[in-house]
């Protein structure tokens, strides 16, 4: 019984650890996607003057000592003759500390004499005052997807996957490395391509790295297809079977 009840408590424990690491892989994602999207939207968005700008660098520190900062700011425009007040700076979420380049172009386009707000033709009190990517901000979800919500994602990919085999009937779960691939490094391209204002050689790298990981796991989706009996039978589970059945000794005769 007490063996039971600690494989019980291991079991939840383990659980516990999945879920969180799933949620916070799904929120990274959700992350990436919409920043790309609005992005790419706010492209479009034509833009107003900006009246009565006011901005301020605030800073915070966590218990562990760690500093991070965030540009807040306030403003007004007018927009097909209605007057609006926004305060969203850029596409970034929060304070971090690994934006410092980024905010200091950003605080020098402040003190220009004149501004530019960026308005969403379709919702007008949506606005932006800098509509280029959040480079840093996007390369580190890239390696926080990786590492440690990798974890997150393999179960939630294996779990979507096992569920199509048992609807369809063909072996889904051969798709699970590309399918990962994509989801860690099907961002990088877009980011790299547009991120350049705000792209250092940290985040270039990244970049580099993951969109390398997104071209190799196109490259499998085609073998895949080319080649149906690919990833049917990984090399690690064949040699889990192999190891589970190991061959007899042979029987030594008596002289």
């Amino acid at each position: 019984m007490p063996h039971n009840g600690s494989s019980l408590g291991q079991r939840i424990l383990a659980g516990f650890v999945v879920a969180v690491f799933s949620c916070a892989g799904a929120f990274i994602l959700w992350f990436l996607a919409t920043t790309c999207w609005q992005h790419s939207q706010a492209q479009h968005w034509p833009g107003v003057p900006a009246q009565g700008l006011e901005w301020d660098l605030q800073s915070s520190r966590s218990q562990r000592s760690t500093a991070t900062t965030r540009l807040v700011v306030r403003y007004r425009y007018q927009y097909q003759g209605q007057n609006y007040q926004g305060h969203r700076l850029d596409l970034s979420m929060g304070s971090d500390n690994f934006s410092g380049a980024r905010r200091r172009r950003i605080m020098d386009n402040l003190r220009a004499p004149t501004q530019t707000v960026y308005v969403n033709p379709a919702h007008p009190a949506e606005s932006l005052l800098d509509r280029t990517l959040p480079t840093p901000q996007l390369a580190f979800a890239l390696v926080f997807l990786l590492f440690p919500c990798g974890l997150g994602t393999l179960f939630g990919v294996s779990f979507c996957l096992q569920g199509l085999q048992r609807l369809t009937g063909q072996d889904a779960t051969r798709w699970t490395f590309p399918v990962l691939g994509m989801l860690h490094g099907g961002f990088a391209p877009y980011i790299l391509g547009f991120g350049a204002p705000d792209r250092g050689p940290g985040s270039t790298l990244i970049l580099l790295l993951f969109t390398g990981l997104a071209g190799y796991s196109l490259y499998e989706f085609g073998r895949r297809l080319w080649q149906p009996e690919r990833g049917h039978a990984p090399a690690w589970q064949a040699f889990q079977r192999r190891a589970s059945h190991p061959r007899p000794d042979p029987v030594r005769r008596l002289k």
